[in-house]
């Protein structure tokens, strides 16, 4: 059992799929717990386990912490609320699933955290370490809670974790590699302000020791060389002077000291600059692992772009559309369009969040070509558009654009204004929350109505 796991009275607060992960995991490892379940929501335990002993739904859900030895927080609860601060100064043992998991997984951990091209880069170092070990397997923000890949996991296996900001938060373990991308503002209407959200990035290397590795950016050092707290090695990548860096458009590897090619960059098919820091930061953990340049370089050459990442939609009425749906920041949509020719209109646009929308304006209207229509989504579509207006005058005689209140009418005015040969690209720089369930909701929306009205 877990030693995360204090006392015989242990809360599940939170029940989606993390709670009922824990749930079932709990159950499984002990009999004499009494679990109880608080959720803002209405849910439903898990009918195929023990009843829960007790259980809160609705407004006043935070009104029994303290009846508790243990309370599990599932990601998304912030850390902060003032009822979970004060059920620890009373003696409550808060933990979340990732520590669980930390205190409990045996073998070897590579965690990977950032604001955007964490998804893209533990896909790769999967795949990279699939090359010489034979038991690896992908955890985390990416795929099934974190407790469901435990069974029959051993000293001999390897996890891959993304980890994102929500789990990070009050997170107290270190993983043997951290990998850390590049961190810019997003979820500040969770972590209050940059600062804090960065801090929750950075506990990804906080407890890390003399044995343990952290690859980040040369280029990010200077910026962070203040916060980064641990005591492990600090190999980069971007630079010739790094692990892995590009020159004359091709990637090379610095292995045992020695340069060694590893591909030309127009083998690698994942488009756009935050795609190639991605292939450098996989790339210098496939080193560190031990697995061979050849088997690294195959990899990169076969690697696709995950659902909602730049991904190719397909033609349509002579249109080419892709699917940026995860950009959420300004930064990831800029990349988008660095990484794209012919882009005439962009989708953009969203829930509000209260990042600074100024350095997409700025960004996109720097491009040597930018797109020529945009179709705008609330909220923060109008206020994009308020920038470009103040910003650049000019731009309105050689741009236009269009409110849309559904991902339908917006793709029907990409239709109906995108020139044929160019790209329509969705990359809305925004949350999807007022809209939208999620990410994923929002891009699988834009490539139904894609391909519904491309006949109409």
């Amino acid at each position: 059992m877990s030693r995360e796991i204090h006392g015989k009275r242990v809360l599940l607060l939170g029940y989606g799929r993390e709670g009922q992960s824990a749930h079932r995991w709990l159950v499984g490892q002990r009999h004499d717990l009494s679990i109880g379940i608080a959720d803002r929501s209405s849910v439903t335990p898990l009918d195929d386990i023990a009843a829960p002993d007790a259980f809160y739904c609705g407004e006043r859900h935070l009104e029994h912490l303290l009846e508790f030895d243990t309370i599990i927080r599932s990601p998304g609860i912030p850390r902060s609320l003032p009822q979970l601060i004060a059920a620890e100064r009373a003696g409550v043992h808060i933990t979340s699933l990732t520590n669980i998991f930390f205190s409990t997984a045996p073998g070897k951990i590579v965690a990977v955290t950032g604001t955007k091209g964490k998804s893209t880069t533990s896909s790769l170092i999967y795949q990279i370490l699939r090359k010489r070990f034979s038991d690896v397997r992908l955890v985390g923000n990416i795929g099934n809670p974190v407790l469901d890949y435990l069974t029959s996991a051993t000293d001999e296996t390897l996890f891959v974790m993304e980890l994102s900001s929500f789990q990070l938060e009050d997170f107290s373990y270190h993983p043997q590699i951290a990998v850390l991308m590049r961190i810019v503002p997003e979820h500040l209407d969770h972590h209050g302000s940059f600062e804090a959200y960065r801090l929750a990035k950075l506990r990804i290397q906080q407890q890390q020791g003399a044995k343990d590795t952290l690859v980040l950016a040369e280029d990010t050092l200077d910026e962070l060389h203040h916060l980064l707290k641990g005591s492990g090695r600090r190999v980069t990548f971007n630079t010739p002077s790094s692990s892995c860096w590009f020159d004359n458009e091709a990637l090379y590897l610095s292995v045992e000291g020695s340069r060694q090619y590893l591909l030309s960059l127009s083998e690698f098919p994942l488009k756009g600059p935050g795609n190639l820091r991605n292939a450098m930061a996989a790339a210098t953990v496939g080193v560190l692992m031990g697995v061979s340049t050849t088997d690294i370089a195959d990899v990169l050459r076969s690697a696709k772009p995950l659902p909602h990442r730049l991904e190719y939609v397909g033609e349509f009425r002579s249109i080419r559309f892709y699917n940026d749906s995860l950009a959420t920041i300004p930064q990831a949509t800029l990349q988008a369009l660095e990484g794209l020719e012919h882009v005439e209109t962009l989708i953009l646009g969203g829930h509000d969040r209260g990042v600074d929308l100024t350095p997409l304006v700025e960004g996109m209207m720097g491009l040597a070509k930018a797109p020529s229509v945009l179709v705008l989504l609330p909220t923060t579509g109008e206020k994009i558009w308020s920038l470009v207006c103040a910003h650049y005058p000019t731009a309105q005689s050689r741009m236009r654009a269009f409110s849309a209140d559904s991902m339908e009418q917006a793709v029907r005015l990409a239709y109906q204004h995108t020139p044929p040969g160019s790209v329509c690209l969705l990359s809305p720089a925004s949350s999807s929350l007022n809209l939208f369930r999620d990410y994923r909701d929002r891009g699988e929306q834009f490539c139904h109505w894609v391909q519904a009205l491309a006949s109409s």
